[in-house]
């Protein structure tokens, strides 16, 4: 089964909203996937370096 990829064909389907939040919430990387964890989502830190 083909991995799904954006419409420009990147398989990084979340990584400019991640960026948009990270940026408009002015949180770290950490801190911001930390929120993310704590909402249900499982992330690591490491996963949009």
């Amino acid at each position: 089964m083909p991995k799904p990829t954006s419409l420009s064909g990147s398989k990084n389907l979340i990584y400019q909203r991640l960026m948009e939040l990270k940026k408009l919430q002015n949180l770290s990387q950490r801190a911001l996937v930390h929120k993310l964890q704590l909402a249900g989502y499982d992330m690591d830190f490491r996963i949009f370096l």
